[in-house]
């Protein structure tokens, strides 16, 4: 959850495409992500992950996400 202007949000999946590349191999898993459309109720995040071994990172994953922020008390009403 978070938290504007002193009102709680819940932040909600709406929709997922995910492209994997090819299977993650090393040590560490990165992921490096972005909003693309930060308009006032939904958000279209793109990231990108991948897989580090010695100094090469390689792309294993690539997705676009739509979420969405809903006021809790919004959702307590809904239930």
């Amino acid at each position: 959850c978070c938290y504007v202007g002193g009102q709680q949000f819940r932040i909600l999946t709406v929709g997922v495409k995910s492209n994997y590349v090819k299977p993650a191999v090393g040590l560490v898993i990165l992921c490096r992500s972005k909003a693309v459309n930060n308009v006032k109720k939904f958000k279209v995040v793109d990231a990108e992950v991948f897989s580090v071994s010695d100094v090469l990172e390689k792309l294993v994953s690539k997705g676009m996400f739509t979420q969405v922020a809903v006021a809790t008390k919004d959702l307590l009403k809904a239930s």
